[in-house]
């Protein structure tokens, strides 16, 4: 009896399928191997450019006499531009004082790594895998916030005052207050409390970029009393001491010392916040 032709009998059918599992189950691994490595690459390409033209900017403020702390991180948004990057640094730049020799600063990439670059890490610059994922959700939280001053700015281009509430409420609309993760937490008083970070922009909203920063407490969709349990700056979180209620209404206006990120580390300093290693 003769086989039809044009068709493949179910057996056949079965086998290529089997094929095509077992292809793919030797290759998607080596394949997001691949992916990875080159996006690690990516990373870490990028991040090389903005400590050369970290290096660059220090050197040059210390040629005029001029490099400082506060002069150096303020013009981070010029080095990014000098880099031609598309990332954001996520900590600040720390330098030698006596040759301007960049120590340390952390930096999210343009495909959203997190990357460090340590002078005294082998080797200097690496992607810090477990770090990435929590980064970059804070960083998209207050692009979030950013985004809403922005946006409406363009809509009133004389705004010089915002109810910072309004920040939250944006916040608790779209998407929600983002949660204080375990490991941001972990060491301080409040691990066995459900935390909710809130945005909060810092001096005048009237400024081309307003510093922002986030506060924690116990409020999920509120200010929460503007309570500030734990605050998140330049990648790091401070803890508020003894559980303290810390009240934070008001900066940046009026007489508040508080109107940049030079004056907030005075004000951690003044009311006895600890980072949380």
């Amino acid at each position: 009896m003769k086989r039809k032709k044009g068709g493949f009998t179910l057996v056949e059918l079965i086998v290529v399928i089997v094929i095509i599992l077992v292809l793919a189950a030797v290759l998607v691994p080596s394949l997001l191997r691949y992916v990875s490595k080159a996006k690690n690459a990516s990373a870490i390409s990028e991040c090389s450019e903005v400590l050369q033209a970290s290096a660059r900017t220090a050197a040059d403020l210390a040629s005029e006499g001029t490099l400082t702390s506060q002069i150096l991180n303020d013009s981070r948004p010029i080095i990014l531009q000098q880099a031609n990057v598309s990332g954001s640094f996520n900590t600040e730049i720390e330098f030698e004082e006596d040759d301007a020799t960049i120590l340390a600063f952390e930096y999210l990439s343009g495909n959203n790594l997190h990357v460090v670059y340590d002078i005294n890490h082998d080797p200097r610059i690496y992607v810090d895998e477990e770090g990435s994922a929590t980064l970059t959700r804070m960083n998209t939280f207050i692009k979030q916030a950013s985004d809403y001053i922005t946006d409406l700015k363009k809509d009133n281009p004389n705004l010089n005052s915002l109810d910072r509430l309004k920040l939250i409420e944006n916040a608790a609309k779209n998407g929600g207050l983002l949660s204080v993760t375990e490991r941001q937490k972990k060491g301080t008083p409040y691990e066995k409390n459900d935390l909710y970070w809130h945005p909060y922009y810092i001096g005048s909203v009237g400024q081309e970029n307003p510093p922002m920063v986030l506060f924690a407490n116990t409020a999920a969709e509120t200010h929460g009393g503007w309570s500030a349990k734990l605050i998140y700056v330049d990648g790091k979180v401070y803890q508020a001491p003894d559980k303290s209620n810390i009240n934070i209404a008001g900066w940046g206006t009026g007489n508040s010392p508080v109107y940049d990120y030079n004056s907030l580390q005075t004000w951690l300093e003044d009311n006895k916040y600890t980072e949380v290693k």
